[in-house]
């Protein structure tokens, strides 16, 4: 019956699979098709999304902390500004439920999910080359000091977006148990480059954390081989790093000018004067310092509910919380930071509760990885790092209420599940075949 049901709403089985392509458009699409895709299920298949929310402890995990942000926006200073964020934050989950079930019925949607995943790379790949080349991006808006903006018009995401996509892509590929062929390399290989180039800090930090990291659980690879492509790994990014004059400034003389370290003859330079000599070294730059430092003084403040999501930039200019003129931006620049300042102790618990659900699954699934089907596991772990990416809380990170960022969080959680019951599936049968 549920198979029925579903597929007469075959625009669906059109519009997943093109995601990828619809992400690299910015917020608008993505966004738009998430809420008609919720709308959708919650008008045709409600029985049907109350009982897996109930059966997945995942999703009744998702419900809880959307109730707990809608609660904290009520409790705010400024209730309906705070719950335009918050209460309209379960779209995404019932999004995640429709990705489910539609995997669920039609396992072979996720070929074509791949392909567009892929091709939105090639497609962000030859923008960000035009770019790079000519100093101007596909719109012919000026190229950006340092950065690329690939199809993104002003937004410097290139490497972010790649950083997101990557896991997603061999995670997938290995479900599929595809072969690595030259065309994958290639993949691979631009990518990295790619990702390098767009000198965000952060994503590259991710993406070569990747590659060690699926490098190092890529079954039946020979360790002389795992050698060899940690060695190319490292390669592409020295010889990058000291062959292209934008990604050494900013990779490393920003990074040691906003730490406060002044080592380098080329830091002297107009583009680092913004920056000082220290006593002190800064983790973070000392403006990132500020957010987070402000966003504590919030939670100090209110340390059941927080002040309410979205309300960090409405709050951070009051005389209690304001420190300096960098006190003030849309979100603290830290996920752990942004949780205590706009939900307290409360979405405190939820996050550390995720932490320790995203540990547990990576031990039990390296446990296990060659005990059961070690590409299906293998695959879950990249998705585990995938998401582990959200809760990171070392690095400056964005806004987790962004309609954006939300979008490419919750994309995969959906084949995620699907990928977790077919390995307990999978593992009930072999006990009982035992």
């Amino acid at each position: 019956m549920l198979k029925k049901k579903f597929q007469e709403y075959k625009i669906f089985q059109i519009i997943f699979p093109l995601m990828p392509i619809f992400l690299l458009t910015g917020p608008f699409i993505p966004d738009f098709v998430i809420a008609s895709t919720s709308l959708f299920i919650i008008l045709f298949f409600r029985d049907e999304l109350f009982n897996l929310i109930k059966e997945e402890k995942i999703f009744i995990f998702f419900i809880l902390f959307w109730l707990c942000m809608v609660l904290s926006s009520i409790f705010s200073d400024n209730p309906l500004y705070s719950l335009k964020s918050s209460f309209f934050y379960f779209r995404f989950i019932f999004f995640s439920v429709a990705v489910f079930y539609l995997i669920s019925l039609k396992p072979q949607i996720l070929e074509k999910f791949l392909y567009f995943l892929k091709l939105s790379i090639y497609i962000l790949c030859a923008a960000s080359i035009f770019e790079f080349i000519f100093e101007h991006n596909i719109f012919l808006q000026d190229k950006p000091s340092y950065r690329l903006t690939g199809t993104f018009g002003d937004e410097q995401i290139v490497g972010s977006f790649i950083s997101k996509m990557l896991p997603i892509i061999l995670s997938i590929f290995l479900y599929l148990k595809k072969k690595f062929n030259m065309e994958t390399f290639f993949l691979l290989g631009l990518s990295l480059i790619i990702g390098i180039l767009s000198n965000e800090r952060g994503a590259i930090f991710y993406i070569i954390c990747f590659f060690v990291f699926f490098i190092t659980i890529f079954p039946g690879l020979k360790f002389k081989d795992k050698f060899l492509y940690y060695l190319l790994t490292i390669i592409t990014f020295l010889v990058i790093l000291f062959s292209v004059e934008e990604t050494r400034k900013r990779l490393v003389d920003l990074t040691l000018s906003q730490a406060g370290i002044w080592i380098l003859e080329s830091q002297s330079v107009a583009d680092f004067q913004g920056y000082s000599k220290s006593d002190r070294l800064h983790f973070q730059s000392a403006a990132h310092e500020t957010h987070i430092i402000t966003a504590l003084k919030m939670f100090k403040d209110n340390p059941i509910l927080g002040v309410g999501p979205k309300m960090f930039r409405k709050k951070c200019d009051d005389p209690k919380f304001y420190i300096s003129s960098t006190s003030c931006t849309t979100h603290p620049h830290n996920i752990l930071a942004q949780i205590l300042a706009e939900t307290g102790i409360i979405g405190l618990s939820f996050f550390i509760v995720a932490i320790i659900y995203i540990l547990k699954q990576f031990y039990l699934a390296i446990k296990y990885r060659f005990k059961y089907d070690a590409y299906l596991l293998t695959s879950k772990l990249c998705l585990i790092f995938f998401f582990s990416q959200s809760l990171f809380f070392l690095i400056p990170s964005g806004n987790f209420l962004n309609n954006y960022l939300a979008a490419q969080m919750f994309l995969p959680l959906g084949i995620y599940i699907y990928f977790n019951r077919k390995i307990s599936h999978d593992n009930n049968s072999d006990t009982s075949n035992n």
